[in-house]
């Protein structure tokens, strides 16, 4: 899951990271297909579980900070969608720590 330092969600910090959170940010933004298949489709690609909660943190980040009105609506997706349900035990430390870290920064998204 997430690492947490201080009570702030650490961000992706190898490259190999960073290129999975770029395909996440590009998941979230994709607006051709309906973003709960986009999740779903990268979410059940992803080889590597144990870092999908730094990838979708830092994907969140880079979202809120471009467009948190499509990152509160993501947010809302990833808490409520019962498409999304069976990743929900590897997301939801990432959800939390994002919106709670986001909201400290003044950005609202609930």
């Amino acid at each position: 899951m997430t690492a947490v330092a201080g009570g702030k969600a650490m961000l992706c910090h190898t490259q190999e990271c960073k290129s999975y959170a770029d395909l996440a940010f590009k998941a979230l933004r994709n607006k051709r297909q309906p973003l709960v298949k986009s999740l779903k489709n990268f979410l059940s690609t992803f080889p590597k579980t144990d870092l999908i909660g730094d990838i979708l943190t830092t994907a969140l980040h880079q979202l809120a900070e471009s467009d948190p009105t499509a990152c509160r609506w993501t947010i809302w997706i990833l808490q409520n969608s019962s498409d999304l349900q069976p990743y929900f035990p590897l997301i939801e430390e990432s959800l939390d720590l994002t919106v709670k870290e986001l909201q400290d920064r003044g950005i609202i998204l609930t």
